[in-house]
């Protein structure tokens, strides 16, 4: 079967040949974890270290994460029906009020269904209290905001004031993307400020598996 092709068109990019390749696998009968695994694993890999270092392409990530979200649309239906992936919990994902730019949040979306969670995007542009009302509907103390613009720093500062008010103490607020990569934890009131995606997954897995306190 087409597994190092699927890795191969993902890790280029090319989400449309991509696509192509995941629908024949499902089409001849291979599962959504052998897939996952044999198709997309490597190119997770690939992103990963790329985003950790200094010289790292971001138009390249960008492509690659695009097709791997577009792979991740095309076999949702049956991840979900299937639950071949053991969840490790919700994860409340969203770009804060005053952005609407979503394809790294795409991208989160994906590595940390991946990885195990049960990721709710709550889309772009989201109001402060839209993560909390969402946190307590489905009982995670999780919320990953993102987002590229630096001025959306002052709604994201309000999700924990939201919280205190509200005695929700557990709710653990990670930050993410360009817009709060130079801002301080303090000084955006959240719980971690992540330097890329799999730094933030790092964090909430570390907190899931009792190796830090949250």
């Amino acid at each position: 079967m087409n597994y190092s092709e699927l890795a191969e068109a993902v890790k280029n990019g090319d989400n449309i040949l991509a696509v192509s390749l995941a629908q024949d696998l499902l089409q001849s009968g291979a599962t959504i974890e052998v897939i996952i695994e044999n198709g997309l694993t490597d190119p997770l890999n690939e992103l990963s270290s790329k985003c950790t270092t200094d010289d790292f392409s971001l138009f390249e990530i960008m492509m690659a994460g695009r097709a791997m979200m577009d792979v991740m649309e095309l076999i949702n239906k049956e991840l979900l029906e299937e639950n071949c992936i053991s969840h490790k919990g919700k994860i409340i994902l969203g770009t804060i009020k005053g952005d609407i730019h979503d394809l790294g949040k795409h991208i989160v979306n994906i590595i940390f269904t991946l990885s195990g969670f049960k990721v709710i995007d709550l889309g772009k542009d989201i109001e402060p209290k839209k993560f909390i009302n969402a946190a307590q509907e489905h009982k995670t103390p999780f919320i990953c905001i993102s987002s590229l613009l630096t001025p959306t720093a002052i709604y994201a500062r309000e999700i924990k004031d939201i919280a205190k008010k509200q005695n929700l103490n557990d709710i653990i607020v990670l930050a993410g993307g360009v817009g709060f990569e130079h801002a301080s934890k303090e000084y955006l009131q959240v719980d971690y400020v992540a330097k890329n995606v799999f730094d933030g997954l790092e964090y909430i897995l570390s907190i899931v598996e009792g190796k830090r306190d949250g």
